[in-house]
């Protein structure tokens, strides 16, 4: 099982949200070796990926 929490603001969801989906996932990605395909995340990035 997999487990990440961090902290944000609402403004943070609105203004940053893909800083926070990084900081969820980035360990993760990391330690399945597939964070270059989706780091730094964008929204852009993830399109990209699932194509």
């Amino acid at each position: 099982m997999y487990e990440r929490v961090t902290t944000a603001t609402t403004g943070d969801l609105v203004d940053q949200a893909p800083a926070v989906v990084e900081r969820l996932l980035a360990t993760l990605l990391r330690g399945l070796r597939i964070d270059t395909n989706y780091l730094p995340y964008s929204a852009e990035v993830l399109r990209s990926a699932l194509r």
